[in-house]
């Protein structure tokens, strides 16, 4: 007998809805955490089972995120700050060596001193912190790599989770070099590496951690510094963003905007602005 799914599947129904304006769409737990000014218009069901929505025409969809499934959080946060960056990092623990682990909540966060954040979470389904969480907070140093385009295969062979006594780097193909100024080894292949002491780690919950490391060393593969202009190569760097799911995104295309000063603004538009004062 073949089973029936609801994975992928298109479904339309037609929503409850209360009396007066407000409607709502009633599912037990979260029943209130969708919610339009109007009558909305048929329900469709996307892809997760879980996550029931209105489609409304010429309104934005309020969402009581909090009042969601973390699943369902996660997709919708994962899915709208897009593209993010992915930082591969290593780490190293006395009692089993290195460690390697992809994230893609993560960014700078300034200059100046030159800071990284990143956002670890536990292991999915077991509740248990991951290596490089227990390794940062008992070293407080780490290795953010980035991942361009000739990284990526290695980068996704980091993210599977092997058991304690198998090496995600060397079954990724990886090498390791020594770093310049801590303990935690740097992966030769990536285009840049940055070597990190922790500033503060945050548990927002005991499944989340947001870890702030300052840079103290850089790397960057040769052939991608631009000695001219101080910055990076963007035709010769071709880091990848992760967008969610199985999805990923490439950064070869780029477009240039200019950042006209006042002055300039003013002389084309002058006679359209007004200030906030309410002055013409």
């Amino acid at each position: 007998m073949k089973r029936r799914t609801t994975e992928h599947r298109l479904l339309r129904c037609d929503a409850p809805r209360r009396p007066g304006r407000d409607a709502r769409l009633y599912r037990p737990g979260i029943h209130t955490a969708f919610r339009a000014r109007r009558r909305p218009a048929p329900l469709r069901r996307l892809g997760s089972p879980a996550l029931l929505i209105f489609f409304l025409k010429g309104l934005h969809l309020e969402i009581d995120i909090q009042s969601l499934p973390p699943a369902d959080q996660y997709r919708l946060i994962s899915s709208t700050v897009v593209p993010r960056p992915i930082a591969l990092i290593t780490t190293y623990s006395e009692r089993t060596g290195h460690n390697a682990a992809p994230f893609s909540f993560f960014n700078a966060m300034g200059e100046n001193p030159p800071v990284l954040a990143i956002g670890l979470e536990d292991k999915r389904g077991s509740g248990d912190l991951k290596d490089t969480t227990i390794n940062i907070k008992q070293t407080g140093e780490f290795v953010v790599h980035l991942v361009d385009e000739a990284l990526a295969a290695a980068m996704n062979v980091c993210a599977i989770g092997f058991p304690p006594d198998v090496s995600e780097i060397e079954q990724a193909g990886l090498t390791l070099t020594p770093s310049s100024k801590i303990k935690p080894q740097r992966i030769v292949q990536a285009p840049v590496a940055f070597e990190c002491r922790k500033i503060a780690m945050i548990e927002v919950n005991p499944h989340r951690h947001i870890t702030l490391g300052e840079v103290v060393r850089m790397h960057v593969r040769d052939g991608l510094f631009d000695m001219a202009t101080g910055y990076i190569d963007p035709d010769k760097y071709h880091p990848i963003g992760r967008m969610f799911g199985r999805l990923y995104t490439q950064t070869r295309q780029h477009f240039e905007m200019e950042v006209p000063d006042y002055e300039a603004w003013l002389a084309g538009n002058g006679a359209t602005i007004k200030s906030s004062g309410g002055m013409d």
